[in-house]
């Protein structure tokens, strides 16, 4: 992966799940001094790393059958006045949308990854 390893990254991971598309919200404050440590290419790539290592782990079960898989990478950095995570206050960092299909053989199968192989499994925006 470049140098940068996936493990040891924390996030938290929101799953809303629809017939037609499933988005994973990560929410990587517990990581941000991690997260912002990180440079250009190198943090683009852990977050990605780190995304599809969760949805390796977890997307089939919680994504079901949605053809279209939107991963986002987000700091949310505190709760509403009802004490749950305070999504409309989120910083976006990164979002990687694709075929499920794709982005599950790219999960599952790679080792070390680069950003002209996740940009070949779905789009990538930088935020």
């Amino acid at each position: 992966m470049n140098g940068m390893e996936a493990k040891g990254i924390l996030g938290i991971a929101y799953y809303f799940p629809k017939s037609d598309i499933c988005t994973i919200m990560i929410d990587y404050q517990p990581s941000v001094a991690r997260v912002r440590q990180a440079k250009s290419d190198a943090k683009s790539i852990l977050l990605a790393s780190s995304m599809l290592n969760e949805y390796a782990a977890n997307g089939a079960q919680k994504c079901k059958s949605a053809p279209t898989v939107r991963m986002l990478a987000v700091l949310i950095p505190g709760k509403d006045s009802y004490g749950r995570p305070d999504f409309g206050s989120r910083t976006n960092l990164l979002k990687l949308e694709g075929r499920a299909d794709k982005l599950e053989a790219l999960a599952t199968g790679r080792d070390h990854l680069s950003l002209p192989m996740i940009q070949s499994a779905g789009s990538l925006h930088v935020y």
